[in-house]
Order: structure tokens, then sequence, then C-alpha cells
């Protein structure tokens, strides 16, 4: 997929790409069922899904979990975003990307 369309899409740690498939809504989601898809607190960061704007929605508290898995798209996202020298940090867990809402 080239283009995201606006809405929310389902990251999961087993993705190499975002798809069709990973889409979620395009309507504005509650906190509750952010947090319910995270799997905790959120922590939103802005990161770059091939040169596309986003928010990457994740668990605040995803690394303090028992056997946090990581998540390579998500890392990668983010590092398109701030550069490598600057980010020294993974992302773990499922997350949502959401692309034409603020955060």
């Amino acid at each position: 997929m080239t283009e995201l369309k606006k809405g929310y899409y389902l990251v999961k740690t087993t993705d190499t790409e975002i798809t069709e498939k990973n889409f979620i809504s395009n309507k504005k989601l509650e906190l509750e069922t952010l947090q319910e898809l995270v799997g905790g607190y959120i922590q939103i960061i802005n990161g770059k899904f091939q040169k596309q704007n986003v928010s990457i929605i994740m668990d605040e508290e995803g690394k303090l979990k028992e056997n946090p898995q990581y998540n390579e798209l998500a890392t990668k996202m983010l590092l398109a975003n701030m550069g490598e020298s600057m980010f020294l940090d993974v992302v773990v867990g499922d997350v949502v990307v959401a692309k034409g809402f603020r955060s």
C-alpha cells in the first residue's frame, strides 16, 4: 500500500507492512477503544509511513509488561521521523497508526 487513506490501522508485532487488512475505521475512535487495541494506557508519538505523517498510538507501559514483543514496523516509522541518531529505543506490542486525525 503506498497511500494510506484517512483512518486507523492496527499494526501487530508480526506485520511487515500496512495493507487494507490492517484498516479499522475512518471515524474517530474513543479512548477506551484505543486502549483496548494497544493493551493499556496510550502514548501518542508522531512518525512517518512512506513519507506520510501519521500518529503512532502505543501502550505507554508496554515495555514493563511480561515478555514484550518487538514491533519492527512501528519502530521503523519512528526512525523515519526522528532519525536513527536521535532515536535509540524500540516500540513493543501492537500499535494503532492514525492518519488524518490530530493527536
